[in-house]
């Protein structure tokens, strides 16, 4: 795939910048644990902290691209300085990528990537805050530059093929690229090769957690992504990512967030720092 297209809907950008945990957190080795409402593209400039995201620990690294989520919850420890761009993407396409694109990603010596950030940065600097051209050219770079680690990735796995993936990677690939559809336990154990008495317990052992819970969540976090960056109705959110019925939709929603979907819409409008 070429460069992604420049599209009539640019991003919103909410912040952008440098941020350093010494400077606004002097008393405190810990950012206090916050809900993402906007996508978070960061890339760290000094070694040594951790960034938490949702479950996850991630050692912060100036070779290493984090990439926040709506929905996700996040906080990091000291030390830890970074460049950021936190925006909402108001076309889909991007969306789509930045929701693909892993929480962090190991960069090479030669890439692109911390070039780019100096120059979007610098630019937008340079120019009193101002967005220009040649900002967002560099900004759908960047973009070109993750899309393609996700294309080199998805690539390599299909040049391994299936051999030596474990049942339970096989079930979690097939959830993770099929959520959206009706899919059913036997689907999942088809793709897996395994019963579904040996699925169900893989889950539960694995995650805490049922097949069934796991396509739920992950449903509710991509739902989650599209109310706070896109003006999509919440029946159009509700079957695209996998819920036939509205009102089950809703309720479950708020189940699992504490909030129906409109009152997240609108949380995750307001500003945050």
């Amino acid at each position: 795939c070429g460069m992604i297209t420049l599209i009539s809907s640019i991003p919103k950008i909410e912040n952008i910048g440098l941020f350093d945990l010494s400077l606004t957190h002097t008393n405190n080795q810990m950012t206090e644990k916050r809900l993402v409402t906007k996508f978070e593209i960061e890339l760290p400039i000094s070694d040594g902290g951790m960034t938490y995201i949702d479950n996850n620990a991630y050692p912060t690294e100036k070779d290493r691209l984090i990439c926040a989520k709506p929905g996700q919850w996040r906080h990091s420890k000291a030390p830890f300085s970074c460049q950021y761009i936190h925006l909402i993407p108001s076309d889909s396409e991007i969306c789509d990528l930045l929701s693909e694109t892993p929480d962090t990603i190991k960069l090479n010596y030669d890439d692109k990537i911390p070039m780019l950030f100096d120059s979007i940065i610098l630019e937008y600097a340079r120019n009193l805050h101002n967005f220009t051209l040649t900002f967002y050219i560099n900004l759908f770079k960047l973009f070109n530059e993750i899309q393609s680690k996700l294309i080199a990735s998805k690539s390599n796995t299909v040049k391994s093929g299936n051999i030596g993936i474990k049942p339970f990677e096989k079930a979690l690939n097939y959830v993770d690229l099929n959520y959206t559809e009706n899919i059913t336990l036997d689907d999942i154990s088809n793709a897996a090769c395994i019963s579904k008495t040996h699925l169900h317990r893989l889950f539960v052992e694995s995650l805490g957690m049922t097949p069934f819970e796991y396509v739920i969540n992950r449903r509710i976090k991509k739902s989650m992504q599209l109310l706070a960056v896109t003006n999509y109705s919440i029946f159009e959110i509700a079957s695209s990512c996998g819920f036939n019925d509205q009102p089950y939709f809703g309720k479950i929603f708020k189940k699992k967030t504490g909030y129906t979907p409109l009152e997240y819409r609108k949380k995750s409008n307001e500003s945050y720092l």
